[in-house]
């Protein structure tokens, strides 16, 4: 008790003198330091007509910074600018801004769209397509084959995704395990390619199908642009099917291909399954025509 009291005292006698000497007992705040701003538009920005792409200025800490310089990037649209802190982006920022602390990174933030001015497109001469790439304003997007269905159509989109699946598309593989998109131009469809799907994964048979080429955009809003589609026949002129001999017939297949015979006659047809050549009713005997027989031996009719 009587510690407390003298410490008391002793206070008061200390503030008492300390008014005498022309004091006050009201205790002052420390000033706020400088902060210093680091204005980045980032590259190709442009912060002022002498084409700078940075603006350092240094401002009173706590003080509103009403707005921020002007930025400009050909192509692409300002979003956002961000405050960084040690290489990592802290919090958005909008203004007026308040600024805490010694040293403060700002950073523009831009969204850069592909812009495609001409479209792609492909031609199918004999067993090979070629694409022309398409021509881009802004972006240097990369492209790939891919296999369809028959609703697959020339389109391009520069803000979004292209759906394979919504056209039945497939991408095509040059190895039947990996990521191993085939990109090489042009595309030899002789060659041997793969769908890609793990233990669904099989040969290519192109015959039948539509052949795209697509670009994708490489800047960070998506974007693509689909060629026409190019039908394959069953058969790829120029292909391995043009250098076969005649196909061998079942014994349907020749049925089909003849005309209505006695009926002492058709086990001929289901004993020569490999025969192409029509056959006719000529009064009671089997005519071949329009081949040549070199080498046939014999030929029997019911025994």
């Amino acid at each position: 008790m009587t510690s407390s009291i003298n410490f008391k005292k002793l206070v008061s006698v200390g503030a008492a003198l300390l008014l005498a000497l022309g004091g006050n007992l009201v205790s002052s705040e420390p000033a706020f330091a400088a902060t210093s701003i680091t204005w980045d538009a980032g590259t190709g920005g442009t912060m002022s007509s002498n084409s700078q792409q940075t603006l350092t200025e240094s401002v009173t800490t706590g003080s509103p910074i009403a707005s921020a310089p002007v930025a400009t990037k050909p192509g692409c649209n300002f979003v956002q600018w961000q405050e960084w802190r040690s290489g990592m982006m802290f919090s958005n920022v909008s203004f007026p801004y308040s600024p805490y602390g010694a040293t403060l990174d700002i950073r523009a933030r831009w969204e850069c769209p592909d812009v495609l001015t001409t479209a792609p497109t492909i031609a199918l001469s004999g067993s090979t397509v070629t694409a022309t790439a398409g021509v881009w304003a802004v972006g240097s997007p990369a492209g790939e084959w891919l296999i369809c269905g028959q609703s697959v159509s020339a389109s391009s989109n520069m803000n979004g995704y292209f759906n394979p699946s919504a056209f039945a598309c497939e991408n095509l593989h040059s190895q039947a395990i990996g990521q191993s998109r085939v990109s090489t131009n042009p595309l030899n469809l002789n060659n041997t390619y793969y769908r890609f799907g793990g233990a669904s994964n099989t040969v290519v048979n192109f015959g039948g199908s539509k052949v795209v080429w697509i670009e994708r955009g490489t800047g960070n809003v998506s974007s693509y642009a689909v060629t026409t589609s190019v039908s394959i026949p069953m058969v790829i002129s120029g292909g391995p099917s043009q250098n076969t001999t005649a196909p061998v017939l079942s014994p349907e297949q020749a049925r089909n291909q003849i005309k209505p015979l006695p009926v002492i006659v058709q086990p001929l047809v289901a004993a020569l399954p490999a025969l192409s050549k029509p056959l006719v009713d000529a009064g009671g005997k089997v005519d071949l025509k329009s081949g040549d027989f070199t080498g046939l031996v014999s030929a029997s009719i019911s025994g």
